[in-house]
């Protein structure tokens, strides 16, 4: 699972396998550990299938991304690119928040040779995908 997070949104990117996990009602985790700092410092996403709801929650290090049936169904879908939600704090649509989960699909640029990781397992491209990233 790849994770990209701003002030205001969450997005995670999943494999193949990742989303017959889910299909499952397996969760998913993805944890940073930092080499060197202390211990208990680490950052967890759980993306938690089978709510009847999708929602955000936070608890101290760790986000807790729970996706419901109904999404999961959506997202195993072979049409479907991603599930797109939002929520609001309590009474508060100033603390709204993005979250969603996308299929990965292979990058369409070169990876420059400074980075390491390993190539991953991703979605085939949809129709006119390449033509929509120029």
């Amino acid at each position: 699972m790849k994770i990209r997070w701003t002030s205001g949104s969450l997005r995670l990117r999943i494999s193949p396998t990742e989303l017959a996990s889910l299909e499952r009602g397996e969760p998913l985790e993805e944890r940073l550990r930092i080499p060197g700092a202390p211990v208990g410092s680490s950052w967890t996403v759980l993306l938690l299938p089978g709510g009847t709801q999708s929602e955000i929650s936070a608890s101290g290090n760790v986000v807790l991304f729970d996706i419901s049936k109904a999404d999961v169904e959506t997202l195993a879908d072979f049409t479907c690119e991603g599930v797109y939600c939002y929520q609001s704090g309590p009474g508060n649509d100033s603390e709204a928040f993005s979250f969603y989960v996308e299929k990965d699909f292979p990058c369409v640029h070169p990876r420059p040779s400074q980075i390491s990781e390993p190539d991953s397992e991703t979605f085939p491209s949809p129709v006119g995908f390449e033509e929509r990233k120029v």
